[in-house]
């Protein structure tokens, strides 16, 4: 799976967490950006926390771009 289809099922996941704001921000920009904007705003530690997930397994989806 390439960089954009691993962050593009994160994005899901976390859409399916975090609801529909999330869902349009990732509509409306891109899902890298997106997950991006979300680990700024919030650190990778909890977003990582709530999907179950280590925080390296977490950056190792997330587009370096």
């Amino acid at each position: 799976m390439d960089e954009s289809a691993r962050a593009a099922v994160l994005a899901q996941r976390l859409a399916g967490i975090l609801g529909p704001e999330f869902a349009a921000l990732v509509a409306a920009t891109s899902p890298g950006h997106a997950i991006g904007t979300l680990l700024a705003a919030r650190g990778a530690e909890p977003v990582a926390r709530e999907l179950g997930m280590s925080v390296d397994d977490l950056l190792s989806q997330v587009p370096r771009r």
